[in-house]
């Protein structure tokens, strides 16, 4: 006999996600009250100020228009600031599993990035892929 399927208005089973204490903890230091009592996780870099709240993203304290891909993509590489990403890792974090991209999808999204910001800003590691270098005179 041929395995009964759910009815056609039925919902399915709830499931669990699973995280690690690690990341628990990480995502817990991001949005850490700061001394005003708000939760913050603004990205700051150099001359440019990201927040991941109000999808805003400043440039010498003047207001820049992002795409959404765009800013997600400046948004990872902020946050990873000093880390070499690779093509596929920045193309899972803006298309994740089910998404259709062009082969040349991140290298348009990063020289758009580069003209609206400034070039310093976004490196290429031929062959590896991309890194936000730690700011001038930063730690």
């Amino acid at each position: 006999m041929p395995p009964r399927s759910a009815s056609p208005g039925s919902t399915p089973a709830p499931t669990t996600t699973w995280s690690s204490p690690s990341r628990s903890r990480s995502c817990s230091r991001a949005c850490a009250p700061s001394a005003g009592g708000a939760a913050t996780n603004v990205l700051e870099h150099g001359r440019l100020r990201l927040d991941p709240a109000t999808f805003a993203v400043t440039c010498d304290e003047r207001p820049v228009a992002l795409q959404r891909r765009e800013f997600m993509l400046l948004e990872k590489l902020l946050a990873s600031a000093g880390q070499v990403l690779s093509r596929a890792q920045l193309e899972e974090s803006l298309y994740g599993w089910g998404g259709e991209l062009e082969s040349n999808a991140v290298d348009v999204h990063i020289h758009n990035l580069r003209k609206k910001l400034y070039p310093e800003v976004i490196r290429t590691v031929r062959g590896i892929g991309y890194v936000a270098d730690p700011p001038a005179g930063a730690k």
